[in-house]
Protein backbone atom coordinates (compact mmCIF):
# COMPACT_ATOMS: atom_id res chain seq x y z
CA UNK A 1 0.00 0.00 0.00
CA UNK A 2 0.97 3.67 -0.58
CA UNK A 3 1.69 5.57 1.99
CA UNK A 4 -1.50 7.86 1.42
CA UNK A 5 -3.75 5.19 1.71
CA UNK A 6 -2.27 3.71 5.04
CA UNK A 7 -2.25 7.13 5.63
CA UNK A 8 -6.21 7.26 5.03
CA UNK A 9 -6.62 4.02 6.94
CA UNK A 10 -4.86 4.68 9.86
CA UNK A 11 -5.50 8.38 11.01
CA UNK A 12 -8.12 10.17 8.64
CA UNK A 13 -10.56 7.32 8.28
CA UNK A 14 -11.00 6.67 12.14
CA UNK A 15 -10.36 11.34 13.03
CA UNK A 16 -13.26 11.69 10.59
CA UNK A 17 -15.52 8.70 12.25
CA UNK A 18 -14.58 9.93 15.57
CA UNK A 19 -15.32 13.34 14.91
CA UNK A 20 -19.28 12.40 13.16
CA UNK A 21 -20.15 10.07 16.12
CA UNK A 22 -19.07 13.13 18.25
CA UNK A 23 -21.47 15.42 16.44
CA UNK A 24 -24.05 12.85 16.74
CA UNK A 25 -23.92 12.57 20.49
CA UNK A 26 -23.47 16.62 21.00
CA UNK A 27 -26.51 16.89 19.35
CA UNK A 28 -28.52 14.01 20.50
CA UNK A 29 -27.50 14.45 24.13
CA UNK A 30 -27.93 18.33 24.80
CA UNK A 31 -28.99 20.18 20.95
CA UNK A 32 -28.15 20.93 17.77
CA UNK A 33 -26.91 24.48 18.05
CA UNK A 34 -23.56 22.76 20.32
CA UNK A 35 -23.07 20.14 17.71
CA UNK A 36 -22.95 23.05 15.04
CA UNK A 37 -21.21 25.17 17.29
CA UNK A 38 -18.53 22.34 17.23
CA UNK A 39 -18.95 21.34 13.68
CA UNK A 40 -18.28 25.34 12.61
CA UNK A 41 -15.06 25.52 14.80
CA UNK A 42 -13.79 22.33 13.40
CA UNK A 43 -14.58 23.66 9.51
CA UNK A 44 -12.45 26.81 10.37
CA UNK A 45 -10.05 24.92 12.41
CA UNK A 46 -9.49 22.88 8.96
CA UNK A 47 -9.62 25.98 6.62
CA UNK A 48 -6.41 28.24 9.38
CA UNK A 49 -4.63 25.09 9.17
CA UNK A 50 -5.04 24.79 5.44
CA UNK A 51 -4.06 28.48 4.79
CA UNK A 52 -1.26 28.29 7.37
CA UNK A 53 0.62 25.15 5.81
CA UNK A 54 0.26 26.65 2.28
CA UNK A 55 1.92 29.75 3.16
CA UNK A 56 4.24 29.10 5.56
CA UNK A 57 5.44 25.81 3.29
CA UNK A 58 7.82 28.51 1.36
CA UNK A 59 9.50 29.57 4.46
CA UNK A 60 9.76 25.88 5.61
CA UNK A 61 11.30 25.25 2.14
CA UNK A 62 13.58 27.74 2.88
CA UNK A 63 14.91 27.05 6.23
CA UNK A 64 15.62 23.16 4.87
CA UNK A 65 17.57 24.58 1.39
CA UNK A 66 19.45 26.79 3.76
CA UNK A 67 20.58 24.71 6.36
CA UNK A 68 21.63 21.76 3.50
CA UNK A 69 23.39 24.74 1.83
CA UNK A 70 24.98 25.49 5.00
CA UNK A 71 26.28 22.05 5.60
CA UNK A 72 27.18 21.37 2.50
CA UNK A 73 29.82 24.36 2.93
CA UNK A 74 30.96 22.77 5.90
CA UNK A 75 31.41 19.73 4.30
CA UNK A 76 33.78 21.59 1.53
CA UNK A 77 35.78 23.72 4.11
CA UNK A 78 36.17 20.21 5.63
CA UNK A 79 37.79 18.46 2.20
CA UNK A 80 39.54 21.63 1.71
CA UNK A 81 40.87 22.49 5.12
CA UNK A 82 44.57 22.63 5.07
CA UNK A 83 44.56 24.63 1.69
CA UNK A 84 42.39 26.77 3.98
CA UNK A 85 44.64 26.83 6.86
CA UNK A 86 47.65 27.20 4.68
CA UNK A 87 46.40 30.29 3.45
CA UNK A 88 45.28 31.80 6.26
CA UNK A 89 41.07 32.05 5.52
CA UNK A 90 40.63 31.59 9.07
CA UNK A 91 38.36 35.27 9.02
CA UNK A 92 36.96 34.25 5.63
CA UNK A 93 35.75 31.21 6.80
CA UNK A 94 34.35 32.25 10.04
CA UNK A 95 32.56 35.16 8.40
CA UNK A 96 30.79 32.54 5.43
CA UNK A 97 30.04 30.12 8.44
CA UNK A 98 28.44 33.01 10.62
CA UNK A 99 26.35 34.51 7.69
CA UNK A 100 25.05 31.23 6.66
CA UNK A 101 24.32 29.93 10.11
CA UNK A 102 22.60 33.37 10.15
CA UNK A 103 20.40 32.67 7.36
CA UNK A 104 19.16 29.22 8.11
CA UNK A 105 18.39 30.57 11.80
CA UNK A 106 15.98 33.70 10.46
CA UNK A 107 14.33 31.57 7.58
CA UNK A 108 13.75 28.49 10.95
CA UNK A 109 12.19 31.98 13.01
CA UNK A 110 9.81 33.38 9.86
CA UNK A 111 8.73 30.13 9.40
CA UNK A 112 7.79 29.82 13.38
CA UNK A 113 6.33 33.31 13.69
CA UNK A 114 3.91 32.54 11.03
CA UNK A 115 3.22 29.49 12.52
CA UNK A 116 2.74 31.10 15.74
CA UNK A 117 0.69 33.56 13.96
CA UNK A 118 -2.07 30.99 13.31
CA UNK A 119 -1.97 29.25 16.17
CA UNK A 120 -2.58 31.68 18.43
CA UNK A 121 -5.75 32.34 16.34
CA UNK A 122 -6.93 28.85 16.86
CA UNK A 123 -6.20 29.33 20.42
CA UNK A 124 -8.96 31.89 20.40
CA UNK A 125 -11.11 30.28 18.00
CA UNK A 126 -11.20 27.72 20.60
CA UNK A 127 -11.99 29.63 23.69
CA UNK A 128 -14.26 31.28 21.85
CA UNK A 129 -16.04 28.28 20.88
CA UNK A 130 -15.91 27.32 24.24
CA UNK A 131 -17.16 30.25 25.70
CA UNK A 132 -19.98 29.99 23.17
CA UNK A 133 -21.00 26.61 24.50
CA UNK A 134 -21.08 27.37 28.18
CA UNK A 135 -23.46 29.97 27.31
CA UNK A 136 -25.27 28.17 25.81
CA UNK A 137 -25.31 25.42 28.45
CA UNK A 138 -25.64 27.42 31.60
CA UNK A 139 -28.81 28.57 31.05
CA UNK A 140 -30.22 24.77 30.02
CA UNK A 141 -28.05 23.47 33.37
CA UNK A 142 -29.95 25.96 35.90
CA UNK A 143 -33.02 25.36 34.06
CA UNK A 144 -32.83 21.44 34.98
CA UNK A 145 -32.86 20.28 31.20
CA UNK A 146 -29.52 19.23 31.48
CA UNK A 147 -27.75 17.27 34.05
CA UNK A 148 -24.04 16.92 35.67
CA UNK A 149 -23.41 13.74 34.19
CA UNK A 150 -24.49 14.91 29.94
CA UNK A 151 -22.46 18.37 31.63
CA UNK A 152 -19.75 16.32 31.97
CA UNK A 153 -20.36 14.06 29.07
CA UNK A 154 -20.44 17.00 26.96
CA UNK A 155 -17.58 18.71 28.06
CA UNK A 156 -15.40 15.33 27.32
CA UNK A 157 -16.87 14.86 23.88
CA UNK A 158 -16.08 18.57 23.30
CA UNK A 159 -12.43 17.99 24.24
CA UNK A 160 -12.19 14.89 21.92
CA UNK A 161 -14.00 16.61 18.70
CA UNK A 162 -11.01 19.10 19.45
CA UNK A 163 -8.31 16.93 19.31
CA UNK A 164 -9.86 13.66 17.81
CA UNK A 165 -5.96 12.16 17.17
CA UNK A 166 -4.71 12.83 20.46
CA UNK A 167 -4.82 9.18 23.07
Amino acid sequence: MTMLVQLGIVVFIPAATQLLLTLVTLGALLNIQIAAIVGFYGAIAIALTWISIRQARAFLDAAVEAGQENARFVGNVMNAMDTLRHFGSHCWMNERFMTRAREVRDNWRVYVLQRLVFITVLGFAVALQFAVTLLLLIPEYHAGAVTSAIWYYSIRFYFSSICPLRR
